[in-house]
């Protein structure tokens, strides 16, 4: 069970979970990334998707949301992988597939850096 906000000001573990704004504008678009999180998301896909000019979404989103759009999409996909790694038993190539990254060694290295730790040594953890 995920509670959609954790209680006393405790910090938000999940991207989803802390990513829920509430603004009508960027609500919407949040969830649509975290549904299409295996296509490209470029800023101008996304632009597109919000109803707005690349360079405005750009400023917005940041400004609104406290981060670019392409951090906010890497840590969407490095937290669709983490979960995928701790909940199926499915090869770093297709989880890589399957949150978007082109390689695994594009995988391995925004889950390092978010994370600060390895896609395999994070899959030891639940495999013992």
């Amino acid at each position: 069970m995920l509670y959609l906000k954790r209680d006393g000001g405790q910090r938000q573990y999940s991207a989803h979970l802390s990513s829920q704004v509430d603004s009508d504008q960027f609500g919407r678009l949040v969830e649509w990334i975290h549904r299409n999180l295996d296509t490209a998301l470029t800023v101008g896909t996304m632009a597109r998707a919000a109803a707005m000019s690349p360079r405005n979404f750009a400023r917005r989103f940041l400004q609104e949301m406290g981060v670019t759009p392409a951090k906010f999409v890497e840590r969407a996909r490095v937290e669709k992988s983490r979960q995928l790694l701790a909940e199926q038993n499915l090869s770093a190539e297709k989880v890589a597939t399957l949150c978007g990254f082109q390689s695994r060694e594009q995988l391995r290295r925004a889950f390092r850096r978010q994370l600060g730790v390895l896609p395999s040594d994070y899959c030891k953890h639940f495999n013992q």
